[in-house]
C-alpha cells in the first residue's frame, strides 16, 4: 500500500510538470522566427535584396549598408556583412522542418551619450554571427534552432534571415520601446550622421503594406 502511494505521488508530480510545460507553451507559443512582415518579402533562393524594404515591424537591408538606430540617447549603426545557406537540408518529418541552415554576419557600433555620429572613439563596437536552422517541434510550438538576436551594446534586436531586423525583441506594437531605424546606402562609418537631412526615420507602427526604397533614394 505504501509502495502504491509512492507511485501515485510520483505520477502526480510528473503530471504537474507536464501541465506546467504545456501551460508555458500556450502562453509563449514561440516559433523561434516569427516573421509577420518579412516572410512574404524574402527573395527566392539565397538572394539578398538590393533595395531596402520597410514593413510595420521590420526592416530589410542590403548587405554592407548601415541602418542607423536610435532609442532615447542610444545611437547605433548596424550592417550585415555576409549571408549564406549551408547545404544541410534534410527531408522534413513530423518533428522537424528539415530546412537548410542560414548564416549571417554583422558588425555594429553604439554609443549612449546622445551623440549621433562616430567621429570620436567614444563608442563600443562588436561583431557577431547569426544562424537559423530547422524548426524542431510540432506545429506552432516548434522552436527554430540557432542564434537570432543582434547584440549591439545595450541594443538587442531580432534578426530575420537573410538581412532583416525587428524594432524590438517582443515584436509587439504594444511593447514598442521607441526604437527607430533609418536606412542608408553608407558602407563607411565615417559618413554616419544621425542628424543628416536626407535620413528618414521609421518606427514600429500598425500593419501596413511594405515600402521598397532604392539605393538612389537613400543617404550616401
Amino acid at each position: 500500500m505504501e509502495l502504491m502511494s509512492r507511485y501515485v505521488v510520483k505520477f502526480g508530480q510528473l503530471c504537474k510538470r507536464i501541465l506546467v510545460v504545456i501551460g508555458f507553451l500556450i502562453v509563449y507559443p514561440l516559433s523561434g522566427e516569427s516573421e509577420p512582415s518579412i516572410g512574404q518579402l524574402r527573395l527566392n533562393g539565397t538572394g539578398v535584396t538590393t533595395n531596402v524594404i520597410v514593413a510595420y515591424s521590420t526592416i530589410v537591408m542590403p548587405l554592407d549598408a548601415y541602418v542607423l538606430i536610435k532609442r532615447g540617447k542610444v545611437f547605433g549603426a548596424v550592417r550585415f556583412t555576409s549571408y549564406k545557406v549551408l547545404n544541410d537540408a534534410k527531408e522534413p518529418t513530423v518533428l522537424t522542418s528539415g530546412e537548410a541552415t542560414r548564416i549571417a554576419t554583422y558588425e555594429c557600433y553604439v554609443r549612449t551619450d546622445g551623440v549621433q555620429s562616430f567621429h570620436d572613439r567614444k563608442y563600443s563596437a562588436s561583431r557577431g554571427t547569426l544562424s537559423a536552422g530547422p524548426v524542431v517541434g510540432i506545429g506552432r510550438w516548434g522552436l527554430r534552432k540557432g542564434t537570432s538576436t543582434v547584440k549591439c551594446g545595450v541594443l538587442r534586436l531580432p534578426w530575420f534571415a537573410p538581412t532583416g531586423l525587428g524594432f524590438e525583441v517582443a515584436m509587439n506594437l504594444d511593447s514598442a520601446d521607441g526604437t527607430m531605424f533609418a536606412p542608408t546606402a553608407l558602407s563607411g562609418l565615417e559618413g554616419v550622421d544621425g542628424s543628416a537631412s536626407c535620413l528618414r526615420w521609421y518606427a514600429h507602427s500598425k500593419p501596413h503594406p511594405p515600402t521598397e526604397i532604392t539605393a538612389a533614394d537613400l543617404c550616401k
